[in-house]
């Protein structure tokens, strides 16, 4: 009989994004806080003789060998040499292309499921190895919960667990592609260069836990000077009571830290008819569960 196992594959915010400059193999340097969030995608993976397969009914993503689920059994099977296969079945509630990670998370869940489901207890080192072939936020999704990442993305420390912390999540109907986030805050700062401007100062030091104070994206001008839509999403989150608000990675998802549960769901209701894509989310020690 077939093995199977399903995973609960959990998005990321940031509560600190900084940009340190551009890489000679063209990524980014970044230093950045990020934090596992509630709003999570459902895994399930299922043993077969050979071959692997994708399947996800959701608008936008790939069924076939591009989906990073498929890249990411693939790698296993490619480090392990086990003579198998695997289906794929992902159910989405993490929006595409949101600032939110949620292939990466995918692909973490899918090396994490294959590990549990071969008995093999892969090392953290040579799991982390194998997520950093995969994409700069699949290390952070290895680890989980609250993570200091720095490099690429791959120079991992974990944190001790945040409180727990309830949060509006807003994202808006468009996506914003990684790639044009980052070329979009290069072109900014090469403009402010050629200006003799000072360039606009990073958030300070990340310190061992985050609070409202620290929240800080610099690819939040970027990606707001074409999309008002950002501005516009924090101004109110703020109007409707958060201690603080920020969008998340390369966006266009925003999110406002809350003091409650209560606070955090007055706001979402509020905000759900002009976005139906608003979440009551809280901050989880995991990015990957299985069952």
């Amino acid at each position: 009989m077939s093995r199977v196992l399903n995973l609960k594959s959990y998005a990321k915010i940031n509560f600190s994004l900084k940009v340190l400059g551009r890489r000679p193999d063209g990524f980014h340097d970044i230093d950045s806080l990020i934090q596992n969030i509630s709003l999570h995608d459902d895994i399930k993976i299922q043993e077969t003789s050979h071959g692997i397969t994708v399947s996800c009914i959701y608008p936008g993503v790939s069924q076939g060998k591009d989906n990073i689920a498929y890249k990411a059994a693939e790698e296993f099977f490619n480090f392990t040499g086990i003579d198998k296969g695997v289906d794929i079945s992902i159910e989405k509630r993490i929006p595409v292309a949101s600032g939110l990670g949620g292939g990466s998370s995918n692909a973490a869940a899918v090396l994490i499921g294959l590990d549990k489901m071969f008995g093999l207890n892969i090392s953290k080192m040579k799991m982390l190895g194998l997520a950093e072939g995969l994409g700069s936020d699949v290390p952070f999704f290895i680890e989980g919960g609250t993570v200091r990442c720095r490099g690429r993305g791959e120079a991992i420390e974990k944190l001790p667990p945040s409180p727990e912390t309830w949060i509006a999540l807003v994202v808006p109907r468009f996506e914003v592609k990684t790639k044009s986030a980052y070329d979009e805050y290069d072109r900014i700062l090469a403009f402010r260069l050629r200006r003799k401007e000072a360039p606009k100062l990073s958030s300070p030091e990340i310190s061992s836990w985050a609070t409202s104070s620290i929240l800080h994206n610099d690819l939040e001008e970027a990606v707001a000077a074409k999309h008002k839509e950002i501005t516009k999403i924090k101004g109110l989150l703020l109007s409707l009571g958060a201690v603080g608000a920020a969008m998340s990675g390369s966006g266009p998802a925003v999110f406002g830290l809350t003091q409650d549960e209560a606070s955090a769901k007055r706001i979402c209701d509020r905000l759900k008819k002009d976005y139906p894509r608003a979440f009551l989310v809280k901050t989880v020690d995991k990015s990957v569960e299985l069952g």
